[in-house]
């Protein structure tokens, strides 16, 4: 699906029911939406961090973590909210009717990089677990999940948004799914283990190496009056990322480490096409790898610059398989996994290009 099939379906999924609901809102707040509804998605944010205070199953440690994901987790909100409110504020003329929505680019309000940044909730709860912080990692679970449902409940009852009707439906239902399957709780013993002051401060900084992986400080800030798109990628901050997403395993090819797979691909960031502007950024190259090697539930991406032909792209994809289908234990259809990680990951192609892939 190109940006333009994208914004196409943002329109079939507002303009049905939001028109009513616009209207209403404009009528009782004048021309101060933006306003009206960035306060209530702050007193969401202050909410989540009053509930986050009272629960004492959190350590002090556990909660100033929280509520840096609850930091994030607003700038979602907010931020899918600024999406489709532009694209779905009607105006009516003079005779009755309704002028066409708002025409946008999706790639104004980076979505992908706010799922990229909660999606970390897996590793801090194995996290927990690894350091016998059992019934933390199960309040923190449950926390999460709660606090995702209220985003979606939220969404539709504030704004007449319907997140799992929408195109980001995928998005919201991969990261329940992961979440959901990041403990098991008939596993755990319900048990209270005294931790030693070493084991305490090792506690620490396996959850602050988490936490470093999304470029976040530890003390939490209040959110900004606006949140600008990040325009360039700090180099200092890319190393620490890579070097975090080094150290974890690689589960789809597990013979092949992280570090070679970012190796191989990483000419996606440095190609330019005939407009001179480069086929990935490096957060997409991160997406990609984290998403269809780590995770193995492929975000699928569009290239941030049409590359000037397919058979460019298919050939660095072809190496990759060429060069470790001898590693893979299984090999039934090794071809044809190697196409998918190219195929699921990005858009632009189809079974034809499976065709082609040695050409």
């Amino acid at each position: 699906m190109n940006k333009e099939e994208k914004i196409k379906k943002y329109y079939k999924n507002c303009y049905p029911s939001n028109i009513e609901y616009s209207n209403k809102v404009r009528d009782e707040n004048g021309n101060k939406n933006n306003l009206y509804f960035r306060e209530l998605t702050l007193e969401c944010y202050s909410l989540w961090n009053k509930e986050v205070d009272k629960n004492i199953t959190f350590s002090e440690e556990t909660k100033k973590y929280l509520k840096i994901e609850n930091r994030q987790l607003h700038y979602l909100f907010n931020d899918i909210f600024k999406l489709f409110y532009r694209v779905c504020v009607f105006e009516e003329t003079p005779t009755g009717e309704v002028k066409n929505p708002n025409r946008i680019m999706i790639t104004e309000y980076d979505i992908e990089k706010c799922f990229s940044n909660i999606d970390f909730h897996s590793l801090f709860i194995s996290t927990l677990i690894e350091n016998s912080q059992y019934n933390e990692a199960i309040a923190v679970k449950g926390y999460l999940l709660t606090r995702i449902n209220t985003i979606i409940t939220n969404s539709k009852q504030l704004f007449g948004i319907s997140l799992l009707k929408s195109p980001l439906a995928e998005y919201f239902t991969n990261y329940i799914s992961s979440l959901k399957e990041a403990i098991n709780i008939d596993e755990i013993k319900y048990t209270s283990l005294k931790e030693t002051q070493q084991e305490k401060e090792i506690s620490k900084v396996s959850i602050k190496n988490v936490y470093n992986q999304l470029n976040l400080s530890i003390e939490p800030k209040e959110p900004q009056q606006e949140k600008e798109p990040t325009k360039k990628e700090p180099q200092q901050e890319e190393e620490i990322l890579k070097e975090q997403l080094f150290k974890m395993q690689n589960n789809l090819i597990p013979k092949v480490s992280i570090e070679n797979v970012y190796n191989h691909f990483k000419i996606l960031t440095e190609l330019t096409n005939k407009k001179d502007v480069f086929y990935l950024r490096n957060s997409q190259l991160i997406t990609f790898i984290k998403s269809t090697f780590i995770d193995k539930k492929p975000i699928k991406q569009d290239f941030n610059g049409k590359p000037r032909t397919k058979k460019e792209v298919r050939e660095i994809f072809y190496d990759f398989y060429f060069n470790n289908k001898n590693k893979e234990t299984n090999q039934t259809s090794i071809k044809r996994k190697y196409f998918n990680i190219m195929n699921d990951s990005f858009y632009g192609f189809n079974k034809n290009d499976y065709t082609d892939f040695a050409k």
